[in-house]
This record gives structure tokens, sequence and C-alpha cells, in this order.
């Protein structure tokens, strides 16, 4: 009876989930754009480059600067948009901004200049720890609806 299960939940893992139909599209990211002493603050916006923060003058919308915030590391094995990271969020902390990326990284910026001053990377093992115990979660779960279903 243990075995059936067994047998069960593997053939669920390998043939019920076809990983070859599985398409990674997504959505462009979301617009940030923020206001700070005068100061407009945009990232993503359209025809704007992913991981970079502008930042244009009061009231002339003259752009300031433009400036590569971190480098995104593309895989060639891998489709090209479920690796992009863009900017999720900026925001001022003391007299500084921070930009913030989808995988969690803080970079803390110079809001004249541009320049990067700090940055606060969360190492990938936190993150595929988490995603690892997630995809376990979620297979226990069917598992055990499926185990009700069916009555094994």
């Amino acid at each position: 009876m243990k075995i059936s299960k067994i047998i069960f939940l593997i053939f669920i893992i390998l043939f019920a989930i076809p990983a070859n139909n599985i398409h990674a599209k997504r959505l462009p990211p979301p617009p940030i754009d923020i206001i700070w002493f005068g100061t407009r603050y945009t990232a993503n916006l359209e025809n704007q480059k992913m991981g970079y923060l502008y930042a244009y003058g009061p009231k002339t919308e003259f752009l300031l600067w433009e400036k590569k915030i971190y480098d995104v590391k593309y895989n060639p094995l891998l489709e090209s948009d479920v690796q992009d990271v863009f900017i999720s969020k900026i925001f001022p902390k003391g007299d500084i901004l921070v930009v913030v990326n989808e995988k969690g990284d803080q970079y803390e910026v110079n809001p004249k200049t541009g320049d990067v001053l700090n940055q606060q990377k969360i190492p990938a093992w936190i993150i595929w720890t988490g995603f690892s115990l997630a995809g376990i979660a979620i297979l226990f779960i069917i598992y055990k609806f499926l185990l009700k279903k069916i009555k094994l």
C-alpha cells in the first residue's frame, strides 16, 4: 500500500507537470516614479534600460543624470525574460535614495549624482532555499489533496 503511494507521487512529479510546456513570459515591470525635493526619479518607464535610475530637474523635466545601479548577468541556456531583474522600489532614507530590485537587493544612491554609495545583496542560497521549501510545500499539499480524492 505504501509503495503504491510513493509510485503515484513519483508519477505526478515526473509526468503530470510537463516542464517543456512551461513558457516564462512576464509582464513589463510597473513604472517607478517619485518626486523628492523637486527632483523626479524614475525607473522602468518605457524606453528606459533595466537597472538604471534617471533623475529629472524640477519643472523643466531636463535629464540631470542617468546611472546604471546594477548589472544583470544572463545565463545563455535560459530564457532572458525569466532572468530580468527590474527596480521594484525607490524611497528616501535620510539624505540618500534607496533603490530595491526584484531580488531584494538594496542600493543606497547619492540623489545628486546617482553614484551607488552602498549595496546589500541577498545571498543566492537564501533565495533558492525559499524556492525549494515552497516547492516542497506545494508538492506536499498536492499529494495530500490527491490522497483524499483517490483514497489510496
